[in-house]
């Protein structure tokens, strides 16, 4: 290996050698961070196995799929306190249609602190439970003002027996855009 010596003449070989010097301190200055994530990555997919999925396979693996399965979410759902044949539980659904795929990920943050669906029904711990509570008289206005409740520990979220789709709509879209913390996580004095 060769070393640059301070105030030497620049020759072509003084010249070549800084280059390969400076090319290899280049290529491998990340090392580390490199066999970090390969590391963290084997957790996942065993590395002898990287090589049979295409970029967009191992991404979906390793984070999750980037559009919202309603269907798988709606399969792994039991509901607590109403039919499943309700009026609200037919509500909670259109929300669910209405939202968009990034405001689903927000929704399945508020409501169990991760952002993507597990790929299968397997994979699940535990189902989703909607719950639907009556603090308040049927059809008053304190039923419309009250905000849900989600309980990130038991996938589980409270809605309140709303006097329509719209008012449910903007409750749920209130929620997932400004409630951030979860379990008393202290995000408002951050």
């Amino acid at each position: 290996s060769y070393k640059v010596v301070p105030g030497e003449v620049l020759t072509p070989r003084v010249k070549e050698c800084f280059l390969k010097r400076a090319l290899y301190l280049r290529l491998h200055e990340c090392d580390r961070q490199v066999a970090a994530v390969r590391e963290g990555m084997a957790r996942v997919v065993p590395v002898v196995f990287l090589g049979f999925f295409r970029p967009a396979q191992l991404q979906e693996l390793v984070l999750g799929r980037q559009t919202f399965d309603r269907g798988l979410l709606r399969r792994m759902t039991e509901y607590n306190g109403v039919s499943d044949t309700s009026e609200l539980v037919a509500w909670f659904w259109q929300v669910i249609d209405t939202l968009s795929d990034e405001e689903c990920h927000l929704l399945l943050r508020f409501v169990w602190g991760r952002s993507r669906l597990p790929r299968n029904p397997d994979a699940f711990p535990r189902k989703f439970t909607l719950q639907f509570v009556s603090k308040h008289e049927p059809g008053s206005r304190e039923v419309d003002e009250a905000l849900l409740e989600a309980s990130t520990c038991f996938f589980s979220l409270k809605l309140h027996k709303y006097s329509s789709f719209e008012v449910m709509l903007h409750k749920i879209r209130y929620a997932i855009h400004h409630c951030k913390a979860i379990d008393a996580d202290n995000y408002a004095h951050i």
